[in-house]
């Protein structure tokens, strides 16, 4: 385990668990995976299709970001503005400290602080990163903001191009006011005000370059300057020619984010930069302890996207269910076992997924956002008193008005006080649950015609086995499990899975799951996107 402190360039990584140049790749794998403590990059033969560079400078960006076989579509720290990463995320004003701009010396008056960073890194060309980072005013005064990051990047399809899927969340430490440079018409505007969070800077070998927008975009351009802000636009793209071919990255956002269709254009001679302007329209504030999310998918492809195309996409992710996960506490392994489910559902493309490490902290009008919670939480030993009475209500009124609900494992294991929660869930660590060593064990199916178990088989799992689970009576249980303990009672088997409605909504328990290698098994991945997709209500019972 390497240690890495960098004052100079305002990055410390602490606590990264990955090997020095190392390969992470099959023989028969059409890719190759380089990684160091400080990059991971995708290639093949002998390119580099893109890296993820998550120390050594002033904040973690990509780059090169390419099409498999093209050159770099981005530049990084070009000599017009030094802090431009070609492909990266950063505030502007946290409470009036700067973050964006940088010194000489490569320094910025804000530190962006990479604290951890792991990734998984896949055959087919697909990873996650995930990371957390703290904004800091300086390096002796304790972060005002935290951030929860993964990027999930899909393996490439035949003609090179593939997506990132960015997430974020963040947690404001103290009271905060995230900011930009005021526009034009506030006190003292500047015409190249506004930008903040998600960009990418061009490369100058980009020809012919156009910029389009989907749906029915308002544009507005600012005197004397190459800037354009648009409006209730639900994605744009930068495209180009590059030797010869056309190429293109497209961002989009998703319509819950804040500042959901403002945009901030640069295209200027030698001057190529985009991004969806989060703050554009004003200052966003938080208090202590509030969270708030963002999530954008960033496609690099082959070809020229028109407004056509891009509303098509955006359209077809606006419509994916929404889900949040909760997480951030757990007797077993979560800081495993959460970005691992988040993979399973972003390789499975039909959610779109947040993460919330303070789930005592949802209400209302964040839940609003979402068709379904799925748990990974549990303050296992502790059992009541964890999340304050407004949380509570605010969990169960969701499902109660048709929300959906997915436990996992030993998220069952909590809220021992809240009667409730028992109804949701359908089941949890009893006073007579236990357990044996993990082991292989058969699953059999006992509701077959149920919409997520149609057409399943039995299967066997290595797994934690969970005996005598207590139940809510009206549970409906759809797999079990014999324990080798009751061999001699044919009749006495243990629930794995099992399902309950609640008002008009639907929970799904999956016992099941232990680890990653529990949540590695394809029955396993099955049940938790059928059982999402069920109480979801996305489940097409006729596949």
């Amino acid at each position: 385990m390497k240690v890495i402190l960098k004052i100079a360039g305002i990055v410390f990584l602490l606590g990264v668990n990955i090997p020095s140049n190392g390969i992470c790749n099959a023989a028969d794998s059409p890719y190759d995976w380089t990684t160091s403590d400080e990059a991971i990059a995708l290639r093949k033969d002998g390119q580099t299709i893109w890296q993820f560079n998550a120390a050594g400078g002033s904040k973690p960006y990509f780059h090169p970001l390419c099409v498999v076989g093209s050159n770099p579509l981005t530049m990084p720290k070009p000599a017009d503005h030094p802090w431009h990463l070609a492909h990266w995320f950063s505030w502007k004003y946290i409470n009036g400290v700067n973050y964006w701009e940088e010194n000489e010396k490569g320094e910025s008056d804000g530190l962006t602080v990479v604290k951890n960073w792991q990734h998984d890194c896949r055959d087919d060309g697909s990873a996650t990163i995930t990371m957390t980072l703290d904004y800091q005013p300086s390096i002796t005064v304790a972060p005002v903001l935290s951030e929860k990051r993964t990027i999930t990047i899909s393996a490439p399809v035949a003609d090179g191009s593939y997506y990132l899927d960015w997430a974020q969340e963040f947690t404001a430490e103290q009271d905060i006011t995230l900011d930009r440079t005021p526009v034009p018409g506030e006190p003292h505007g500047f015409s190249w005000g506004g930008y903040a969070g998600l960009s990418v800077r061009f490369s100058n070998d980009l020809k012919n370059v156009l910029t389009s927008f989907g749906g029915k975009a308002e544009l507005k351009k600012r005197d004397g300057a190459d800037v354009m802000d648009v409006y209730h636009c639900p994605a744009a793209e930068m495209n180009g020619v590059l030797d010869g071919k056309e190429y293109g990255i497209a961002i989009i956002p998703s319509p819950k984010n804040h500042g959901f269709g403002n945009w901030y254009v640069i295209q200027g001679k030698d001057f190529l930069y985009y991004s969806p302007a989060t703050l554009l329209s004003g200052a966003y504030f938080l208090k202590k302890g509030e969270c708030f999310n963002l999530q954008h998918r960033v496609c690099i492809h082959k070809g020229r996207w028109d407004a056509k195309r891009l509303t098509k996409e955006a359209e077809k992710l606006a419509a994916r269910p929404k889900i949040l996960i909760l997480s951030g506490s757990n007797n077993h392994d979560w800081q495993a076992t959460t970005p691992f489910i988040q993979q399973i559902y972003a390789r499975n493309g039909q959610f779109a997924v947040d993460v919330t490490h303070r789930p005592d902290s949802i209400h209302p009008r964040m839940l609003a956002a979402y068709q379904a919670v799925v748990s990974n939480w549990n303050a296992f030993p502790e059992q009541s008193g964890l999340w304050n009475p407004a949380a509570k209500q605010a969990l169960q009124d969701f499902i109660r008005k048709g929300g959906g609900f997915v436990c996992i494992h030993a998220a069952s294991a909590t809220h021992y006080d809240w009667s409730a929660y028992l109804q949701i869930a359908g089941g949890r660590w009893g006073d007579k649950t236990h357990h044996g060593a993990i082991h292989d064990f058969d699953v059999q199916i006992i509701h077959p015609e149920h919409p997520i178990t149609k057409g399943m088989q039995p299967f066997t799992i290595k797994d934690e086995l969970w005996v005598d689970l207590e139940c809510d009576a009206a549970a409906e249980i759809l797999c079990a499990a014999r324990a080798k303990e009751y061999a001699d009672q044919p009749d006495k088997l243990e629930p794995v899975a099992l399902v309950t409605r609640y008002g008009k909504g639907q929970g799904f328990y999956l016992v099941l799951g232990h680890d990653i290698h529990a949540m590695s098994s394809d029955h396993w991945q099955t049940l938790l996107l059928r059982g999402t997709q069920w109480i979801s209500k996305s489940l097409n019972t006729n596949k």
